[in-house]
């Protein structure tokens, strides 16, 4: 009988490619259940995933009723927090329950997530442990390591013995770093650059096999689309991602930039690629309120799409710089050094710009031919590095491997 996953989406731009592969390498020995419920709180991207799974290797697909999450955004919205507290709690009590039940009817050998760190997984991580089954952690983007002060530090330990401890509501974490809140997860990792990162132990360095998603194009789509935004076909495009900071740095700094180096190149197209967390109504006021007209906001499309007919990406240290490393897209970070990262990108591989002055600059550069040979030549040096120089048949065997030998669920 075929074992069964159930793979939990979280962030779906980032799982749905990642459980994409795993599913295509574990192949028919093993049952393949994708699974779609969103986080509260967080603005989800839900829209292309139903393109996104056209040439999936899932059995089957579950998008489900969240009307719950619906509710409780609401009352967010509303910022009357005390008066909706109750309100609240129980919408959140009522969505664990059917979540908890979805995995009953469903009943998986292993589950699979690639956050340890939200509301959702943290329901199927303490599912996992009541089951006694395996609780894999796939790696799908960049680990970053947080910097709390000590006061929000105890902030989140006071809230996560009120709502975990005392409400049976895993809405808060013990840990911040990915890979150490479900301690007892499998983690899948992409290299040994990452491993320093994670405390906790069980982790599997694999490579990252959805890497091969961006090797084969599709240009066709990326003309047509060009065609429709009205830009021609000689002028350079550069596209700008957004990366749902949420306060966490000060954004004015690089939205200004990006601006002023807009309004100062008009012989460029400039495409706002507006992150699943953010506004796009912001995006289109700030940029194209004032009468510019070299540029196009956009949400819905498909990124790699976008990166089809993209000469030159910019943004602050996103993981969509990687992806536009790995389609053969020269990158420039604007004003890095805000956000207080790990910088996973070798200073052969990017160039950095911190006012507008640079950013045009460096916009020449990429845009040489000479530089494009370059950065081509040093492109393959950073990919090895960062994914341990795994090549394909590696990568699927050690995937097998981890997953051949987890106990089977009695």
């Amino acid at each position: 009988m075929k074992r069964k996953i159930i793979y939990n989406v979280s962030y779906d731009y980032l799982s749905v490619p990642v459980f994409n592969s795993y599913s295509k390498i574990l192949g028919k020995d093993y049952k393949h259940v994708l699974d779609y419920f969103p986080d509260p709180f967080i603005t989800q991207d839900n829209t292309n995933i139903w393109k996104k799974i056209e040439d999936s290797f899932f059995d089957e697909v579950l998008i489900n009723d969240f009307s719950e999450i619906n509710l409780i955004n609401e009352l967010l919205k509303e910022q009357r927090y005390i008066k909706n507290y109750l309100k609240i709690i129980y919408y959140l009590k009522k969505f664990k329950s059917k979540v908890l039940n979805l995995l009953s009817e469903i009943s998986p050998d292993i589950i699979v997530v690639t956050s340890d760190l939200s509301f959702i997984s943290r329901i199927f991580s303490e599912y996992s442990k009541d089951r006694d089954i395996p609780f894999i952690l796939i790696q799908p983007s960049f680990l970053l390591s947080p910097h709390k002060s000590k006061y929000k530090k105890l902030r989140g330990k006071i809230l996560y013995y009120l709502f975990n401890g005392m409400l049976g509501i895993p809405l808060f974490n013990r840990q911040e770093q990915w890979g150490d809140e479900s301690r007892d997860s499998i983690k899948l990792i992409w290299g040994d650059k990452f491993k320093g990162l994670i405390k906790s132990e069980n982790v599997h360095i694999v490579g990252n096999p959805a890497i091969r998603n961006y090797q084969n194009i599709d240009y066709t789509n990326g003309k047509i689309i060009k065609a429709k935004l009205g830009i021609k076909s000689e002028t350079p495009v550069i596209t700008i991602c957004t990366e749902g900071f949420g306060g966490m740095i000060d954004e004015e700094q690089v939205n200004n930039i990006y601006k002023e180096t807009i309004i100062n190149t008009p012989e460029y197209h400039f495409i706002i690629k507006v992150h699943p967390r953010d506004e796009i109504s912001f995006y289109e006021k700030y940029f194209t309120g004032t009468g510019i007209n070299n540029i196009s906001v956009i949400n819905e499309i498909p990124l790699l799409d976008i990166y089809s007919f993209t000469d030159v990406q910019l943004s602050v240290n996103s993981y969509s710089s990687l992806e536009a490393i790995l389609c053969g897209i020269p990158v420039i970070l604007v004003k890095r050094e805000l956000l207080n990262q790990v910088n996973y990108f070798d200073d052969a591989i990017i160039l950095n710009s911190n006012d507008t002055f640079s950013l045009k600059q460096n916009l020449k550069r990429c845009l040489n031919e000479e530089y494009k040979n370059e950065f081509m030549n040093n492109r393959e040096k950073f990919i090895s590095r960062l994914f341990d120089g795994m090549n394909p048949v590696e990568v699927d065997q050690k995937i097998l491997n981890v997953f051949g030998s987890l106990k089977k669920h009695n």
